[in-house]
């Protein structure tokens, strides 16, 4: 037994350099991704790469003499190298917290971890993608111009301040997201304006405090259903790269939160909140849409008319 404690120590900081490592591996492939990648001259020729100056923090990182590939085949390869090494690390981190219990250090590196990653896809160059833009344009279609964007193509009001950084791939139609997303959209374009460097900023601080409840729902779901994977649970969903990458400038970020609030409604015995928050869910995109087919086949299964009857009225309304 005290041969067993002696080694426990060792054994306990060895796992904690080795996952300190890992996310130090994540965090430069992220910073690849949400820096290098987007001064590539693919991306670079964009026009968000305009808005550049109007940051300080991205006029700092294009001031820095970084190894920016510039040959197609370069970017091709080292993409797809980055992309393979950064599920290897991914794997190698979940072995070495699975199943660990929170204590002080690893929980503090993993949510430290966690909030830098979402800090780095937040603040990522403005070439990085174009989602956020499409967002922007839509929203403002309501809000600023007036037009329902489910009968009016955002590319209708191509004198918008935000059109010129679009996809023209995305908005020549009308449509777009669902409802459950548009609410926000809407109520986001009505903050923003000028310059359009603060309001990518604003929808993006908006997908970033959303992956922070996600997170927070991930552990509180765990603490009640596997105490013993809470730690685990939390590294498994912040530190995945599509999440670090992508959850701060996508809708499914939105759609995720009222999934997970559904799923913690369940699990609470909050009645009918389930299938309201599973129903938002669905109206942000319609993903998870057989997940509430089979909420409705479970009341049939189970002869449960009265709730079947409540639920479908939940859904309608």
């Amino acid at each position: 037994m005290e041969v067993a404690k002696k080694h426990h120590p060792a054994g306990a900081n060895n796992r904690l350099y080795g996952l300190g490592l890992s996310a130090t591996a994540l965090g430069a492939i992220y910073f690849f991704f949400c820096y290098i990648i987007p001064q590539t001259p693919a991306r670079i020729s964009r026009p968000a790469a305009a808005l550049i100056p109007d940051h300080p923090i991205w006029n700092f990182v294009v001031s820095l003499p970084l190894p920016v590939p510039q040959s197609n085949f370069t970017v091709a390869i080292l993409l797809l190298a980055t992309s393979t090494l950064a599920f290897v690390f991914y794997g190698i981190s979940i072995w070495q917290v699975w199943g660990q219990p929170l204590k002080k250090n690893l929980t503090t590196l993993v949510l430290s971890a966690s909030v830098l990653f979402l800090f780095l896809s937040a603040f990522a160059l403005p070439t990085y993608n174009t989602d956020i833009f499409n967002y922007m344009l839509r929203g403002r279609l309501a809000a600023v111009h007036h037009l329902n964007p489910y009968y009016h193509a955002a590319a209708s009001v191509p004198d918008d301040p935000v059109a010129p950084f679009a996809s023209r791939r995305y908005t020549q139609q009308p449509g777009g997201k669902l409802p459950a997303w548009m609410v926000f959209n809407i109520a986001l374009a009505k903050l923003s304006g000028k310059p359009i460097a603060l309001s990518v900023m604003l929808y993006r601080m908006f997908f970033f405090l959303v992956s922070l409840l996600n997170l927070g729902l991930v552990a509180a779901i765990l603490q009640k259903t596997k105490p013993r994977f809470v730690l685990t649970g939390m590294l498994v969903f912040a530190w995945h790269p599509i999440v670090a990458l992508f959850s701060t400038s996508k809708t499914d970020t939105v759609m995720v939160f009222y999934l997970l609030l559904a799923i913690f409604s369940i699990i609470s015995n909050r009645k009918y909140l389930d299938v309201i928050f599973l129903t938002l869910s669905v109206f942000v995109k319609l993903i998870t849409l057989p997940l509430l087919a089979l909420y409705f086949l479970r009341d049939l299964r189970l002869k449960q008319w009265k709730a079947f009857a409540i639920h479908g009225a939940i859904f309608v309304l």
